[in-house]
Order: structure tokens, then sequence, then C-alpha cells
């Protein structure tokens, strides 16, 4: 088995060094991927924000009374 360390640079899987393979061999590879974070203050942060405008309101009547203005 032959065993091949990459990196993954988001289109290709580039090998830390070149490599020559045989035909008659199982590949292993292992591909090494940065971890990705979420910065503070990302979408997560929206999570419920305004929600006390809509406290109290009931979505299906708010939408029934939008519509009626439509026409």
């Amino acid at each position: 088995m032959v065993r091949l360390k990459a990196h993954y640079d988001g289109r290709v899987l580039i090998p830390e060094s070149p490599v020559e393979l045989p035909t008659d061999v199982s590949l292993d590879v292992t591909v090494d991927t940065p971890a990705v974070e979420v910065p503070p203050g990302g979408l997560e942060s929206l999570i419920g924000l305004g929600a006390e405008i809509w406290r109290g309101i009931d979505p299906v009547e708010y939408q029934r009374k939008e519509r009626e203005g439509w026409d």
C-alpha cells in the first residue's frame, strides 16, 4: 500500500512532494483540511434578533391583514 499525504486547496489535492505511483497497489490518501471556525458575530449572532417586536402577534392573522391591503 502507498500512503500519500496531501492538502486540499478547495479545488485539488496537492501532494507534499512528487510521488510516482505503482499501478498495481492500493492507494491510501490522507487529506489535511483546516478546521472551519465560525467567526464571532457571524450569522448565529442574528438568531432571535427582533423577536420582541413580534411577541404576541399571530403570524396567520398578520399575513391575512397584509394581504387585504394588496387589493
